[in-house]
């Protein structure tokens, strides 16, 4: 199995922090993100991992270094993000036959990967994608309608969506659905899966998770940080 943590995004929806720092190294209490990400990884027994790499890179290199003080190898692949998430995959190595464990480098969880992969293995899906039960506050009050006459008024709330964490089991036959030498995200990628009928797992976490690349979310974290998060 491959471990790959992209951390090649400049990622505006975090200015105006990463006019200085990357995302990976904006800090959670006394430490970087990926740090902790790293030490995370570490603690689920995996060794080698490559760190995708792009905007502010020579920074990332600087602090993770060969992965020595993580008990870990640590390569790197530079390219450039306008690839997007997958499209940087044919980049990184163009014969991948291994089972890949993609990570965005904005993601900060207590996540149990041991379970994660077995969920994968057992359910023999080709893509797993970690979720999480979202709040999200609606900040308008808003109406319900029928023809021309209102129904219903409903104050500010909130709901629950089931998203993404940035944590994806990827198996090597879905590289054949990724284009060379363009643009392609997992959107792209998740709307091609689904219009061709191919399964997509999900593995739904109650745990911690914090999204870096979510500016309020990230102040929040601050606020609350703790070492613990990852542990």
């Amino acid at each position: 199995m491959k471990t790959i943590i992209q951390a090649g995004g400049e990622n505006e929806n975090s200015r105006p922090y990463n006019f200085i720092i990357p995302k990976p190294l904006m800090p959670i209490g006394k430490k970087a993100a990926i740090e902790l990400q790293l030490q995370w990884l570490r603690k689920s027994g995996i060794e080698d991992c490559i760190i995708s790499t792009d905007y502010l890179s020579h920074l990332i290199e600087a602090v993770c270094g060969d992965g020595q003080n993580f008990d870990m190898n640590i390569q790197y692949a530079k390219h450039s993000s306008s690839y997007g998430t997958l499209g940087s995959l044919n980049h990184i190595d163009s014969n991948l036959t291994d089972s890949i464990l993609m990570i965005n480098a904005d993601t900060i969880t207590d996540l149990n990967l041991y379970e994660f992969m077995a969920f994968h293995k057992a359910n023999k899906c080709p893509l797993t994608v970690a979720t999480y039960e979202k709040e999200i506050p609606l900040n308008l009050d808003f109406f319900q309608c029928e023809n021309d006459r209102v129904t219903a008024f409903i104050q500010k709330t909130s709901q629950k969506f089931t998203v993404s964490m940035g944590i994806y089991y990827i198996e090597p036959e879905i590289l054949s659905y990724i284009p060379k030498n363009i643009p392609f995200g997992f959107d792209d990628l998740f709307y091609t899966l689904l219009e061709k009928k191919i399964p997509i797992a999900h593995y739904l976490h109650e745990g911690s998770w914090v999204n870096m690349g979510n500016s309020s979310e990230y102040n929040n974290a601050q606020r609350n940080s703790s070492p613990q998060i990852m542990h």
